[in-house]
Parts: C-alpha cells; sequence; structure tokens
C-alpha cells in the first residue's frame, strides 16, 4: 500500500469520523443536561419532604 493512498484513506476516515461526531455531541450534550436536571429535580424533592 502507498503512502499517497494511505493518507487518502485517512482523511477519508477522519472526515467521517469528524461528521458522526458532530452528529452525536448534540445528543451526549441533550442527555447529559436532562440527566442533571432529573437529579437536580430528585434531590429537590428529598429536600421537600
Amino acid at each position: 500500500m502507498s503512502l499517497t493512498l494511505l493518507t487518502r484513506e485517512l482523511k477519508i476516515w477522519l472526515s467521517d469520523a469528524s461528521r458522526s461526531v458532530s452528529m452525536w455531541v448534540p445528543v451526549f450534550v441533550l442527555g447529559f443536561i436532562v440527566a442533571i436536571g432529573w437529579m437536580s429535580g430528585l434531590l429537590r424533592d428529598e429536600a421537600y419532604l
């Protein structure tokens, strides 16, 4: 396998990876925010009891 072909494959793979990461980041952020809101809600309910 030649080096130019390898670098081309690497660039394609990196672009695909960055695209998938940019797609998944909002999902993780949303899940994180929901989890924190849920935990703080539970703690607030515990404090009221």
